[in-house]
């Protein structure tokens, strides 16, 4: 079994979840799609040569992102 971590826009949720489940991630026995997610907050710097999806190169962000924790 592995364990994904990632830290993602909420809105980004249900793409992920939906990609996730397109390569049957979240296997557990009789059960498919598991995952677990929860809201946290998120701090970065934006470096040179980034494209972030929030905030602005060259910046510091503070939002607020979900944690999704997957189990394969």
């Amino acid at each position: 079994m592995y364990k994904i971590e990632t830290f993602i826009p909420k809105e980004s949720l249900q793409e992920l979840r939906q990609a996730l489940l397109d390569v049957d991630a979240g296997h557990i026995g009789n059960y498919r799609g598991c995952l677990s997610y929860y809201p946290v907050t998120g701090v970065w710097f934006s470096d040179e040569g980034s494209n972030p999806t929030v905030g602005q190169q060259g910046q510091w962000s503070e939002e607020p992102v979900i944690n999704v924790i997957k189990l394969d």
